[in-house]
């Protein structure tokens, strides 16, 4: 098991990495399309993406790391299931109250944002 220290450097480092991808994202969409809309849109994929991670790192850490192997594993899944309901209830919401935006450019950014937990874990 890796050291606590360790664990959460590499947590802090995938958070880092989506919340600079997207905000790359939102600075190609800004620069290319000059719509509020597009750049609101963008906006919301990166609150969708960082919320639910957010949230699993609460879960899934909510009593710092615990050695026994089943307990790890549940509080995993909770998180899991809580991003996943998470991610679920934001994308709702925004096609709830937000009517006017561009799904297109919400859904590359989140793409976009969410990969960067992907690559923390391939690079970590």
């Amino acid at each position: 098991m890796l050291h606590h220290r360790t664990y959460f450097r590499h947590i802090k480092a995938s958070v880092k990495l989506q919340f600079y991808l997207g905000f790359i994202c939102l600075a190609v969409v800004a620069i290319s399309r000059h719509n509020s809309v597009d750049i609101i849109s963008a906006l919301l994929a990166i609150v969708i993406v960082l919320v639910p991670t957010l949230t699993y790192i609460k879960v899934a850490f909510a009593n710092g790391m615990v050695g026994h192997p089943k307990v790890v594993l549940a509080r995993h899944q909770m998180a899991m299931l809580l991003k996943f309901a998470v991610t679920a209830a934001l994308f709702a919401l925004v096609y709830i109250i937000y009517k006017q935006c561009n799904f297109f450019v919400l859904l590359i950014t989140y793409c976009v944002s969410i990969s960067g937990q992907w690559l923390a874990l391939i690079k970590g």
